[in-house]
């Protein structure tokens, strides 16, 4: 596993720059309110200076190749604000799996090949396994992933579909040289390509890559040879995995609750299927009690709030093709084809287009992105207008107090990065058994 500060997206305008998407909180701003971070943010647009570089320290660790622990002195101490782990999926898989062991979780490697409903209730009662076996239960949870076999096969949850809004719909592994010395980035990168985008998220000993595309544009050998122009690296095709952009609109159907894959899935970029899994869990246990009366209106709630959740994630995702890129006809697609601008996320660029987004936007508990990681997408992107930001910031007569307040988050920031360790050496470090990390 390495560390994962943030996404660094680049090309995305066609011009050859790029912009960051880190995780964590802007620093505390050193100064009384206000001005606060609304403020910050608003000079530097203006300013047309990047808000997550100046006010996340996570940028600064992420340009110098460094992990998000410092050393003071000898010692290293805990970790600087929100980070997360590019991890190999079987072996963690392998991990939980024992984990879950060890506390009493059966473990039973079977095929299911028939669903048993009460013919009362139309409640699950039992999987039938192939081989003649069959596990009863109370309560199921559908992780059947991409086939949905109870929620979707089985329940008939209605689909959702977003391929009006992504029409990406592939993704092509990609195999290449092994990489097992050098600077390990600290990020993933998410390279934009003429159909579509490329991912590469560093591991200790390789680098994983992807092209996330749009099938039908392109055969394989296209494909393959556009991710080798993008990364200047003599790539060789691997699987195909194909996938629909869209959810479920009840994953909590009787007695069974969808979800990872099988609730839905919207596209890898940003990389939120992991996190909407603790988002559904967290939602569900907050709800679920052993005396629950499984038809009682309570998976009501739960639906709502995971259908919101879903089409919120679905238009930040979309914000990220909105930078103008016209080089292929997929760019331009975004351009020219309104389909692709849900109308929830039109209105708020309608907004957007004269202030900043607030945190008051965001409504709703279970939610993935806050009003910094909308700014930065949307700076990334293009869709702030300086102009706008310098007005808002000088009625409120804010403007000194900004700028010297991101002078000083600034000077902080380069402290923090001049004493953080170098990504490599702590996980050798990790590695070796000579650190353990916060």
């Amino acid at each position: 596993a390495t560390y994962k500060l943030g996404v660094r997206f680049e090309d995305w305008r066609g011009d050859g720059a790029c912009y960051d998407n880190p995780f964590g909180s802007p620093d505390p701003i050193p100064a009384s309110s206000p001005p606060e971070f609304q403020h910050l943010a608003a000079w530097l647009v203006s300013m047309r200076r990047s808000v997550a570089g100046t006010l996340v320290p996570h940028c600064g660790f992420m340009d110098a190749g460094a992990s998000p622990f410092l050393l003071d002195g000898n010692d290293l101490s805990a970790g600087r604000g929100a980070y997360a782990m590019h991890v190999d999926a079987v072996r963690l898989a392998h991990v939980l799996r024992r984990r879950a062991e060890d506390r009493g979780v059966t473990h039973l490697d079977a095929l299911v090949n028939g669903v048993r409903r009460d013919a009362d209730t139309g409640l699950i009662a039992s999987l039938y396994l192939e081989g003649g076996g069959e596990v009863a239960g109370d309560f199921f949870i559908d992780c059947s992933g991409f086939q949905r076999l109870l929620i979707g096969r089985t329940l008939a949850s209605p689909w959702e579909s977003y391929a009006d809004a992504l029409p990406v719909d592939s993704a092509l592994l990609l195999t290449g040289p092994v990489k097992a010395s050098g600077p390990i980035r600290p990020y993933t990168r998410a390279r934009a390509a003429p159909n579509g985008w490329i991912w590469e998220i560093p591991l200790c000993d390789r680098v994983g890559r992807g092209y996330v595309l749009q099938a039908g544009r392109l055969d394989i050998d296209q494909a393959v040879d556009e991710a080798r122009a993008v990364l200047g690296e003599p790539v060789e095709a691997g699987q195909v995995l194909r996938f629909e952009p869209g959810a479920v609109q009840e994953p909590w159907m009787g007695n069974c609750v969808a979800v990872g894959l099988a609730a839905g899935f919207v596209e890898p970029l940003e990389a939120t299927a992991i996190h909407a899994i603790i988002v559904q869990l967290y939602a569900l246990t907050a709800v679920l009690s052993p005396g629950l009366d499984l038809r009682s209106p309570v998976r009501k709630p739960y639906n709502r709030q995971m259908r919101r959740f879903n089409r919120t994630v679905r238009d930040y995702l979309v914000l990220h093709y909105l930078g103008g890129r016209t080089d292929s006809a997929f760019w331009r697609q975004f351009g020219g084809d309104s389909r692709r601008i849900p109308e929830s996320l039109a209105q708020w660029l309608d907004v957007w287009g004269t202030r900043l987004p607030i945190e008051g936007d965001f409504d709703g508990h279970w939610r993935l992105f806050g009003a910094r990681h909308w700014i930065s997408v949307l700076q990334g992107v293009g869709r702030l207008d300086p102009g706008e930001a310098e007005r808002e910031l000088s009625e409120r007569g804010l403007t000194l107090q900004a700028r010297r307040a991101c002078d000083r988050l600034e000077a902080r920031h380069r402290d923090l990065v001049r004493r953080a360790v170098d990504h490599r050496t702590l996980l050798q470090r990790v590695r070796d058994g000579a650190t353990r990390p916060a």
